[in-house]
C-alpha cells in the first residue's frame, strides 16, 4: 500500500481511491477477507468462548446465578481460565479458524465481485448495491460453512464436568455427530443463520453508507479521496456495533439450535425458539451473552475491515506501479 506522510502532522494517509480498489482482481478480496478473519479470530477467541457458553441453554442456571459464567464478561474469562485452564479460552479455535478463514475469504470474494459487477451494470453508487452484494455473500457462506460452525459450537460448549459429552477433536466431533444424530444434524441452526443475514446486510450497508459520506466530506473539505486508519476503524466498529445490537437475538437461538441433540428438541425453528426464550427467560434470555459478543465482534470487525482495506490498497498500489512501468 502506498503511504505518504505529512511532515507537519506526521499522519499516514491511504492514497488509493475507492474506485481503484474496485478494479483489483477477485482473489485479492479473497485474501484480504481471510487474513482479517484469522487475526480477528485469534485475538478475540476468549470472548467468543464466553459468549457461546452464555448463550447456551445448558448454562441457563449459571447465567442467573453468581457462578463463574455470571454477568461480568471479564470476570467470566478469568474464572473460566482458573476453573478449566487457559486452553479452555481457545476451545474450538482450530475449528473456528477452519471455518472463519474460508468463510470470510469467500464472503469478501463474493461481496467484492458482486459489488464490482453491480456498479458496472447500474453505473451508480446506489444504496441497493451493498444490500444485494452482502446478502448474496452471506447466503453463500452460510450454505457452505454451516457444518463447521455446528462443530465449533459443540466444542466450545464442552466442559470438564461433563466427561460423556467430550469430543476428542473436530474430526471426532464431526463423526460422532453424524453417527449419533445423522447427517442432517450438521445443518442445525442454519435457518437461524439465514435469519442472521439481516445483521450482515445491515452492517455492510451502514459501513458503505458511512464510508461514502466520509469520502464525500473529505473530498469537499481538502480534496482527499481516501480515508486513514483511524477512520476505517471507527466506521467498521460503529457499523458492527449497530448491526449486532439490533439483530442479536438470532445469535442466541442459533446457538440453542446447534446445541440441542435430536432427543432434546426444545426448539424446532428460529421463530418458535425466539418466542419460547422470550416466554421462559424474558428479554434477558434473548440478549444472553451480548456483552461478551459486542466486546468480541466490534474489535473483530475493526481488525477484519482494516486488514481487508489494507490488502486492497496494497495490491491496488502494486497494480498501479506495474501500469506505470
Amino acid at each position: 500500500m502506498k503511504v505518504t506522510f505529512n511532515s507537519g502532522t506526521n499522519k499516514s494517509r491511504w492514497r488509493n481511491s475507492e474506485e481503484e480498489k474496485l478494479s483489483v482482481r477477485a482473489w485479492v478480496h479473497f485474501l484480504g477477507g481471510g487474513l482479517g478473519a484469522m487475526l480477528g479470530a485469534i485475538l478475540t477467541s476468549p470472548l467468543e468462548v464466553v459468549k457461546t457458553r452464555k448463550q447456551a441453554y445448558q448454562n441457563t442456571e449459571m447465567l442467573t446465578s453468581n457462578s463463574f459464567l455470571g454477568s461480568n464478561t471479564l470476570l467470566s474469562i478469568r474464572a473460566l481460565w482458573q476453573r478449566e485452564g487457559i486452553y479452555s479460552l481457545y476451545r474450538g479455535l482450530g475449528t473456528h479458524l477452519a471455518g472463519v478463514i474460508p468463510a470470510r475469504s469467500l464472503h469478501f470474494f463474493v461481496y467484492g465481485t458482486s459489488k464490482r459487477v453491480l456498479t458496472q451494470k447500474l453505473q451508480t453508487e446506489s444504496f441497493i448495491i451493498p444490500i444485494i452484494s452482502s446478502a448474496t455473500a452471506g447466503a453463500t457462506v452460510v450454505t457452505f460453512t454451516q457444518p463447521i460452525w455446528l462443530v465449533k459450537t459443540r466444542l466450545q460448549l464442552q466442559t470438564l464436568l461433563n466427561k460423556d459429552t467430550l469430543y476428542n477433536n473436530p474430526w471426532h466431533a464431526l463423526k460422532t455427530i453424524i453417527q449419533t444424530e445423522g447427517f442432517k444434524a450438521l445443518y442445525k441452526g442454519m435457518s437461524a443463520s439465514y435469519l442472521g443475514l439481516t445483521e450482515t446486510v445491515l452492517q455492510f450497508s451502514i459501513y458503505e453508507t458511512m464510508k461514502s459520506s466520509a469520502l464525500q466530506y473529505k473530498r469537499k473539505k481538502d480534496n482527499q479521496a481516501s480515508l486513514n486508519v483511524p477512520e476505517y476503524l471507527t466506521l467498521s466498529s460503529i457499523s458492527k456495533l449497530i448491526a449486532s445490537f439490533l439483530t442479536y437475538p438470532h445469535e442466541v437461538i442459533r446457538t440453542r439450535l446447534r446445541e440441542q441433540r435430536s432427543t432434546q428438541a426444545r426448539y424446532t425453528g428460529p421463530f418458535q425458539g425466539l418466542r419460547l426464550i422470550a416466554k421462559e427467560e424474558g428479554i434477558k434470555g434473548l440478549y444472553a451473552g451480548m456483552c461478551a459478543h459486542l466486546l468480541r465482534v466490534v474489535p473483530n470487525a475493526a481488525i477484519l475491515f482494516l486488514t481487508y482495506e489494507f490488502t486492497l490498497a496494497y495490491f491496488c498500489s502494486l497494480d498501479k506501479k506495474r501500469r506505470e512501468n
